[in-house]
C-alpha cells in the first residue's frame, strides 16, 4: 500500500528503552490527512494523531528579535 509506512523498534530503541522495543510506528497519508500512529504490541494501547490537510493554517508571525 502506497499511502502507509510502517516503522518497527528497532534494536537501539530496544537497547535504550526496553519497554518500548514492542512499539510499531506507523504514518498514514491521503488527500485529505496526515495520520501518525503508535501501537505497544501484545497491549490494547493505540496512539493515534490525525492533521486535516484541507485547512491551511496561517503561518504565525516571525519571533521577536527576527
Amino acid at each position: 500500500m502506497d499511502s502507509i509506512q510502517f516503522f518497527p523498534a528497532d534494536q537501539e530503541t530496544a537497547d535504550l528503552i526496553s519497554y518500548a522495543s514492542n512499539n510499531v510506528w506507523w504514518v498514514t497519508i491521503d488527500e485529505k490527512s496526515f495520520t501518525y500512529n503508535l501501537r505497544r504490541i501484545g497491549t490494547d494501547r493505540v496512539f493515534s494523531v490525525r492533521f486535516d490537510l484541507t485547512k491551511e493554517v496561517p503561518t504565525p508571525d516571525a519571533p521577536w528579535g527576527y
